[in-house]
């Protein structure tokens, strides 16, 4: 028979695995924009400063430098238009991990 302590966590570790898989694509993602940020002599680290990506949630251009490649153009605005999707993943794994932490202990019951 399985305690509910380690059913808690086998409830938790699939969100837990899916939350830390969509932060793995996403700065994946980042650091392919940054590495053809560098090759034009540009630095992008969205990282860097906590109050820059929350002013790029509010006016995306600041993203964009004249005089950039029309690639480098292309890749900022896809990883613009994938923000909203890793937002709504990380939600999705928010949930899945609520559910898995009621669900694991209370599946220990009837085993």
């Amino acid at each position: 028979m399985i305690n509910s302590k380690a059913a808690f966590f086998l409830g938790v570790l699939p969100g837990v695995i899916f939350a830390l898989s969509n932060i793995w694509r996403w700065l994946r993602h980042i650091r392919r924009v940054r590495a053809m940020a560098m090759a034009e002599g540009q630095d992008f680290d969205l990282n860097a400063d906590v109050i820059r990506q929350w002013r790029l949630l509010r006016d995306s251009s600041i993203l964009f430098v004249d005089g950039e490649s029309p690639g480098l153009r292309k890749a900022k605005e896809n990883l613009l238009s994938e923000y909203p999707a890793v937002m709504r993943r990380h939600m999705l794994a928010a949930v899945i991990v609520a559910l898995g932490a009621f669900a694991g202990p209370f599946i220990t019951l009837f085993l």
